[in-house]
């Protein structure tokens, strides 16, 4: 299965300015799965994690596809040339 890399990144207007603007990369099947990892792992840095947070701005970013290991194509399907 393919899944995409996503830049998630918060502007919280609620903290110290030093920790406003926060970023991650996660790596989900779409764009709500990725805005939930995301803002899950920022909640728990410091600076972020036990605020009371009334405004939240949110930018998704996809960056790209991965592939797993069964997308790759397998010896006995290579051909050469």
């Amino acid at each position: 299965m393919k899944t995409k890399q996503f830049i998630v990144k918060a502007t919280f207007s609620d903290v110290l300015a030093k920790h406003a603007y926060q970023d991650t990369k996660v790596t989900a099947p779409g764009f709500g799965r990725a805005a939930k990892l995301g803002l899950t792992e920022l909640l728990k840095r410091e600076g972020v994690k036990r605020k009371r947070l009334r405004t939240i701005q949110l930018t998704i970013i996809c960056t790209g596809y991965t592939t797993t290991d069964s997308d790759l194509p397998s010896d006995k399907t290579r051909t050469s040339k």
